[in-house]
């Protein structure tokens, strides 16, 4: 049997999805939200009080959803934020 390789995976209509679990001081809480927020592609469907947030990035591609990752990563009063899912659609 000759398999091909299918490269229409890959191709430029991708659409990357992840989701994080963000931590940030409780007392920056909205300040933080507002900041991801302002991301493009991007919502936060759950947090808690104490600071604990559910954050869905949507991207056209993967170099897009890794800055996107590493400016939540590098903003002010994050205390983690970790990648828990990645789908590529």
């Amino acid at each position: 049997m000759n398999a091909q390789q299918d490269d229409s995976y890959h191709d430029d209509k991708d659409l990357h999805i992840a989701s994080l679990v963000v931590m940030s001081h409780p007392d920056h809480l909205q300040q933080v939200q507002d900041k991801i927020c302002s991301i493009p592609g991007t919502e936060i469907p759950n947090s808690t009080p104490e600071g604990k947030m559910v954050v869905v990035l949507e991207a056209d591609d993967q170099a897009q959803l890794l800055d996107r990752i590493d400016h939540i990563q590098g903003s002010d009063h994050i205390l983690s934020a970790s990648l828990v899912y990645h789908h590529i659609a």
